[in-house]
């Protein structure tokens, strides 16, 4: 994190120092400046079968025809000098400067990279022939306050929507099944937006810097959540530890320590394995931090834990692991000297452990569906697997969020 507060700071120190080097009457935006500098044109080309044409008495661009538009440069060019390089591939619609309102025709298929790179543009109609929204197409469209995408598009690029500050409302259709990385980065104003049950995967960033966005339901179907996803929003602030951050599918969620709620449960089972003369031991890496239901997650770790306790051999070992690489990683390993006959991939099926249970005289008992179910309820998965010879162990992972 300190490695990345200090290169932000030095980019915008770079940005700082080169914006101090423009003329006096240069503009904060040179992009938008080199544009409506430009001769005006009000039709064109943007695709091999696509064309535009630009009515200046509404502010409107209409993009007409078949097919996928053109993919273009960022035209606003951060180099030495902070200046806007005019050799960079831009739309020839850019020259009208002020495009307010974009329809897009039905029979267009893709919106192409960086179409709408910083324009004014305050309201977008995308029909349902769309299937491709490419990277950074409306970057920057900072008056730009509501989108709705059709169920069309099965995956929303990198930077779609990135700097758009005002945009607070967001509804993406069933259909789309990935959000890229940095896709609704710096919305400050985001406050709603509508997940599809389709939706699987959340890229880096996507959403970083929301700082507007306190509530949002994410849906079952999601199986991956990237680095910093939800970085600096509402949703992930700090709490007070009694007071839940956001609401999922009925279930209250905070940000909390892990590493503290798996030892204390690992403490509480301490005397019992003792008890019933096995060895628990634990390597649990400090300070590890959750997004969670945090009596949920306790629930879990205590269901493995009395699993092991119960079905250990006698006088055999347990250990618990709670460790971070790319998830939080729980396991719970016991000695188990029938594992070779286990069908590992069933233990979670009620039908065949109660099969096992009956013939071998011991088993898994039905808890383990519920852990199943809270490790899913926070997009995360457990599986069961032979950690050793004779050892059986069971491993949950946790989306870092």
């Amino acid at each position: 994190m300190k490695h990345t507060r200090k290169r932000i700071l030095s980019i915008l120190a770079a940005i700082a120092l080169s914006f101090c080097s423009l003329p006096q009457n240069m503009p904060l935006n040179p992009l938008r400046h080199a544009i409506t500098a430009s001769a005006a044109e009000t039709s064109g080309t943007c695709g091999e079968n696509l064309t535009w044409a630009y009515n200046k008495s509404t502010k409107t661009l209409t993009i007409s025809g078949t097919g996928n538009m053109d993919d273009y440069d960022a035209c606003l060019s951060l180099e030495p000098a902070g200046f806007y390089n005019p050799n960079k591939h831009r739309p020839s619609y850019y020259a009208d400067g002020d495009i307010t309102k974009v329809v897009i025709e039905d029979g267009v298929n893709g919106i192409g990279a960086y179409a709408f790179y910083f324009q004014s543009v305050t309201e977008i109609s995308i029909p349902d022939s769309v299937t491709t929204l490419s990277k950074s197409a409306f970057c920057g469209c900072d008056e730009l306050t509501e989108i709705t995408l059709p169920d069309s598009i099965s995956e929303i690029s990198d930077y779609a929507f990135e700097d758009c500050k005002i945009l607070n409302k967001v509804t993406i259709k069933e259909g789309t099944a990935a959000i890229g990385d940095y896709a609704f980065c710096n919305c400050e104003k985001l406050t709603e937006i509508s997940l599809p049950d389709s939706l699987q995967s959340i890229g880096d960033n996507a959403f970083s810097g929301c700082k507007s966005l306190s509530e949002i339901n994410i849906p079952k179907n999601v199986q991956h959540i990237g680095s910093s996803a939800f970085y600096n929003t509402a949703w992930l602030a700090n709490f007070p530890a009694d007071e839940p951050l956001v609401i999922i599918n009925g279930i209250q969620y905070a940000d909390f320590t892990l590493s503290d709620a798996v030892q204390d449960t690992v403490s509480e089972f301490g005397e019992l394995a003792a008890m019933c003369g096995k060895e628990l031991t634990a390597d649990i890496v400090p300070g590890l931090q959750c997004c969670g239901n945090e009596a949920e997650l306790r629930q879990l770790t205590a269901i493995l834990l009395a699993n092991a306790v119960k079905y250990c051999d006698a006088g055999g070992s347990i250990h618990a692991a709670l460790s971070r690489k790319k998830h939080l990683t729980l396991t719970v390993t016991n000695s188990c000297r029938n594992v070779d006959s286990i069908r590992l991939d069933r233990l979670f099926d009620r039908f065949y452990r109660e099969d096992i249970a009956r013939t071998a005289g011991s088993g898994f008992g039905i808890g383990l569906s519920i852990a199943q179910s809270i490790a899913e309820r926070h997009r995360g998965s457990i599986k069961a697997y032979k950690a050793d010879d004779g050892m059986i162990g069971f491993a949950v992972k946790l989306p870092i969020t």
